[in-house]
């Protein structure tokens, strides 16, 4: 079956993390990504994060690419990079805003070039605004697009998510707008210039819980693993101390019935879904006290048989070798 972006080429500027995510979707998806490497940039790397001396972190995001070092600062290399330009469909980049144009591979000069080709630069923070030169990282626009704020556990000091989504949420969402450009071109003939940041990414991603905050006025908080709307929703942890999560909003009696606690359906501080929200401390206290009587692994069989949605809490090598993974041949 041929791939869905198979005869799209992409020029790929980018560095670190958001911009070599983006252009490896791409490249998946069947897009040939020749990857544009400043000569002697890559490192020799040493260590339990090292293959064949190449760096884990750059392995991970840069697979399925082709690669050529090329200096864009030398006029040489930039007329090389100019020829690139002329056989290929987008040019992908992660610099600091300014940097483009300084080089002289600015959307302005590479459609003139190639009107037909697309543009997208992935910034911290977007080319407008106060902050639109500072440097950015994922931590920082996961800490300002306040996402830190309602992550982590009561009390707690602050905790960022242990995924990169500032990072990958800005690359996901440039290969978005790259294959809609793309798609577009059909249309108009031409090419045109994409932007996103991590910003940006961040504040997009923030969809129900601004939607709650603006209309409600209430400020979220970090609840761990609860919901702020939804019960039960949670980590428990059982006997044999593995932890394991159950998500069932609107299975309350199903669930009560799985664990042997039918109880709790009558019991008057929970007997209604707004009870069930008032009272949810008391509520988790009961089902942790009740979970805690069996291994984590007897709950889940329980809760598997009665079709209410749980799950354990893997480690990554756990994650692995877990068949449904397997099965997706991830």
């Amino acid at each position: 079956m041929e791939e869905a972006l198979a005869g799209v080429r992409v020029l790929d500027l980018t560095q670190a993390l958001a911009g070599p995510y983006a252009t490896m979707l791409l490249a998946d998806l069947g897009a040939e990504v020749i990857k544009i490497e400043r000569p002697g940039s890559r490192r020799q790397v040493e260590g339990p994060f090292s293959y064949h001396g190449m760096d884990a972190y750059f392995i991970s995001v840069n697979r399925n690419k082709k690669s050529v070092a090329l200096d864009l600062k030398h006029p040489l290399g930039r007329e090389i990079f100019y020829e690139l330009v002329k056989v290929s469909d987008a040019v992908i980049d992660n610099f600091r805003l300014g940097v483009t144009k300084k080089l002289g591979i600015d959307y302005e000069t590479l459609s003139a070039i190639n009107p037909r080709i697309i543009c997208t630069s992935i910034t911290g923070y977007g080319s407008q605004g106060p902050y639109s030169h500072r440097p950015a990282y994922d931590l920082v626009a996961q800490a300002l697009s306040g996402a830190i704020s309602i992550t982590g556990h009561p009390g707690a000091p602050p905790a960022r998510n242990g995924v990169a989504v500032a990072d990958q949420g800005a690359g996901l969402v440039a290969a978005a707008a790259t294959i809609a450009a793309l798609y577009r071109r059909h249309v108009t003939g031409r090419g045109q210039k994409v932007e996103t940041s991590l910003l940006e990414a961040m504040m997009y991603q923030l969809a129900y819980e601004l939607a709650l905050y603006t209309i409600s006025g209430i400020l979220p908080e970090p609840i761990g693993c609860k919901h702020q709307l939804v019960i039960p929703y949670n980590a428990y942890q059982g006997s044999d101390g593995r932890y394991f999560v159950v998500a069932a909003p609107f299975l309350f009696r199903q669930l009560c019935q799985a664990i042997g606690r039918p109880d709790l359906v009558e019991d008057e501080r929970f007997n209604r879904p707004d009870r069930l929200l008032a009272n949810r401390e008391q509520l988790e206290e009961e089902l942790a006290a009740t979970f805690r009587t069996r291994p984590a692994h007897e709950w889940l069989q329980l809760l598997h048989e009665a079709d209410i949605p749980c799950g354990p809490v893997n480690n990554l090598q756990e994650a692995i070798d877990d068949p449904q993974v397997q099965a997706t041949e991830m």
